[in-house]
């Protein structure tokens, strides 16, 4: 797939990311489904300075978007756009907000939402690609 597709992809799967999440906040909160106001981070369980989070997300998102745009390989691509999707929906609620709504119950633990299972579901991709790619040439 040529790169200019990749790039049009990844901006039309982030923007589907990002809308679904934030329209998935939407319903469960305006149609009385349980969740919680999360004003934590990291899957609800540690406080965090603002300033310090909102300076996290802006070098992480620049990182994300310069792999994005350097990377040729869909794969790398999809994760960093779903990896982006998460951080900048999460941002977004603690900036318009400060807080996230976390709504789907994980084994009784704690409380997340899309923008956290994007975050896990990037990272996790870029980690199974690199351990691919790596045995590859090690298989060589």
């Amino acid at each position: 797939m040529s790169s200019k597709k990749n790039k049009v992809l990844s901006l039309l799967f982030f923007i589907f990311f990002v809308l679904l999440d934030q329209a998935a906040k939407f319903f469960v909160t305006d149609f009385g489904f349980p969740y919680s106001e999360n004003s934590l981070f990291i899957l609800g369980f540690f406080p965090f300075n603002n300033y310090l989070y909102f300076l996290l997300v802006i070098l992480a998102s620049t990182f994300i978007i310069k792999n994005i745009i350097i990377s040729r390989n869909f794969t790398v691509n999809f994760a960093y756009t779903v990896l982006l999707a998460g951080v900048i929906s999460q941002a977004s609620d603690r900036l318009r907000q400060g807080f996230v709504v976390d709504y789907i119950n994980l084994l009784n633990i704690t409380l997340i939402n899309l923008a956290d299972l994007y975050i896990v579901l990037g990272i996790f991709v870029l980690i199974f690609y690199s351990f691919n790619i790596r045995s590859m040439k090690i298989g060589d």
